[in-house]
């Protein structure tokens, strides 16, 4: 009895492609603006991620050092600093080298990655001249702002 012959290797992805391995499908290819454009957000994501995380842990070992043997009472909340923060108090804090503040700038800077994010996207989107990506991210982006700085 013969075999049946082989299967046909598969189709070269066309040029403007390149493979992105990870993706949900094997093989799966994307446009090679586009794998630039992700490794672009990726970077922002990633290098906002490590600054905050390392303002933070800046900020802790500041704050244990300079008030590690302080008395810490956790039957009652005390919001302390964080009570009526702004971003300047917080900035003019970090100048004088207060770690509470600087604690706060990392959380700051947590909250802002992904917010970078969209603006990044945005454009980006305007760039490539994307309006319909445009208008969804400006608008995504108006509801950031609006619920970071103006909603009480």
């Amino acid at each position: 009895m013969a075999q049946p012959p082989p299967p046909p290797p598969p189709s070269p992805p066309p040029p403007h492609a390149v493979a992105t391995p990870g993706r949900d499908a094997p093989g799966n290819t994307l446009p090679a603006r586009d794998r630039r454009f992700d490794m672009q957000l990726s970077r922002v994501l990633i290098w906002g991620t490590m600054a905050a995380g390392a303002v933070i842990a800046i900020s802790a070992i500041v704050l244990v050092a300079t008030q590690g043997r302080s008395t810490v009472r956790f039957t009652t909340f005390d919001p302390g600093l964080a009570n009526g923060q702004s971003v300047a108090k917080v900035i003019h804090g970090v100048a004088a080298l207060d770690p509470r503040s600087l604690l706060l700038l990392g959380v700051i800077m947590v909250i802002a990655t992904p917010v970078l994010r969209v603006a990044f996207s945005l454009i980006t989107f305007a760039i490539e001249r994307d309006r319909l990506y445009v208008l969804i991210t400006a608008v995504v982006l108006a509801v950031l702002g609006y619920s970071l700085f103006l909603a009480r």
